[in-house]
């Protein structure tokens, strides 16, 4: 039995590996060498790490992609907004134009309006300042005087008082303004500065006027004082007293001035001054007819006042209801005031008597006359001498009875005479 040569230990492959790939019934083997193997396997953790690199890479990348998707829809929808934002502030510059445009337009127009209405208000401080009677237009042209060295004499030109513009204010009238502002590109800020100063000119002719008719009325006011206070004095209120008869015809329809909480303070003004210059010439008118003149010229003593007394043929009390005045026999008796005589002639215990109607229920009676100058009917005026004195009637020897009646009923003569003399002595 032939004997067996022991086998060489099993080993890896010295020369080549072989591969085998089977396909259904094809077989295909294929050669590698050790060191090509021992190669492909030291790859094998690289290929690995590519592979999980580049699978990274793909993944991150994506992640990369979105974001830069998103941040570049972040910044055109930021892009959109900023230009929105800056057409809505281009519209809003171009709104805040026009609105400042009409404004502008708004505020000349303004302008011309009150132009307008300074205007009729010189008018009427004209008409205010011809109204006023001669005694009170010159104090009134006085304090136009003193409120400004502006002010201009209304009498001699028709015009009323119309300040200088303030320094700094743009010369000119407001249609001259409005002539070169139409032909000319001057800047917004130009233009308003323009407007601010043709303000404020407005402003001090407006202020000027308010002030000028204020003391219109206040010179009416201190014209009529001592006339008004007489009045008051001698009891009567001068607001209810109308003149007998008007200076000249007057008419027309009403129209009342408005004078609610919108007037202005011109017109409020203007209605005090008219009220005041209207009083004062309603005074004036009425003096003539109030009993303030002495029915005896010179030194007439009062031998029996206003009142109750021992009647001088009875012995019993009475009332006496006029004064006695002393002068001599046959001095002239005057007329008081100004009035139609309602009698002349013979009355009782009175004698030869005169009663002159003065209107606003105001009469005088002058008794004990020797002889009449005048006749029942007749007018006569302030001062016209009436009779003469004498000691006819209830008389005890020559003197004047004196009487004032007020709505028919005797009032103390004293009262309008002392008021008569204050006049006279020009307090």
């Amino acid at each position: 039995m032939p004997s067996r040569e022991p086998s060489a230990p099993a080993g890896l492959p010295t020369t080549h590996y072989f591969i085998s790939v089977s396909r259904g019934d094809s077989i295909r083997t294929a050669m590698v060498r050790p060191a090509v193997l021992w190669g492909l396997l030291a790859l094998a953790p690289l290929a690995l790490a590519i592979g999980a690199m580049g699978a990274g890479y793909f993944t991150l990348h994506d992640a990369l992609f979105r974001a830069a998707l998103a941040r570049a829809s972040h910044i055109e929808t930021a892009y959109q907004s900023r230009l929105q934002e800056a057409h809505s502030r281009l519209d809003e510059a171009e709104s805040r134009r026009l609105i400042e445009g009409k404004a502008l337009e708004n505020r000349v127009k303004t302008l011309f309006a009150r132009e307008e209405s300074l205007e009729r208000k010189e008018r009427a401080l004209a008409q205010l300042a011809a109204a006023a009677i001669p005694a009170v237009q010159a104090n009134a042209l006085s304090a136009i005087g003193a409120a400004s060295p502006q002010a201009e004499d209304v009498t001699t030109n028709g015009r009323a008082y119309a300040p200088a513009p303030p320094a700094g204010a743009p010369a000119g009238n407001l249609s001259q303004f409005e002539r070169a502002s139409e032909s000319s590109s001057e800047p917004g800020a130009e233009r308003r500065a323009r407007i601010d100063g043709l303000t404020k000119s407005l402003d001090a002719v407006e202020t000027g006027q308010i002030a000028t008719v204020r003391a219109i009325g206040a010179a009416a006011a201190r014209a009529s004082a001592r006339e008004a206070a007489a009045v008051i004095e001698a009891g009567l209120d001068p607001a209810m007293l109308t003149p007998p008869r008007a200076s000249a015809p007057v008419g027309g329809p009403f129209v009342p001035l408005d004078l609610g909480p919108e007037a202005s303070a011109f017109d409020r003004a203007a209605a005090r001054s008219a009220a005041e210059i209207a009083a004062g010439a309603r005074l004036k008118l009425l003096m003539p007819f109030l009993p303030f003149l002495k029915p005896l010229a010179g030194e007439s003593p009062i031998s029996s006042p206003f009142g109750y007394r021992i009647d001088p043929f009875l012995g019993r009390p009475a009332l006496h209801a006029g004064v006695d005045l002393l002068q001599d026999y046959g001095a002239e008796v005057r007329a008081a005031a100004a009035g139609r005589v309602v009698h002349a002639g013979p009355m009782g215990g009175y004698g030869t008597m005169v009663e002159i109607d003065h209107g606003n229920g105001l009469s005088t009676r002058y008794g004990h006359l020797s002889e009449l100058r005048v006749a029942e009917g007749e007018e006569a005026s302030q001062g016209a001498v009436v009779g003469l004195l004498g000691a006819t009637g209830r008389s005890t020897g020559p003197h004047l009875h004196y009487e004032v009646r007020v709505n028919g009923e005797p009032v103390d003569p004293e009262r309008f005479l002392s008021a008569g003399q204050r006049l006279a002595d020009g307090e």
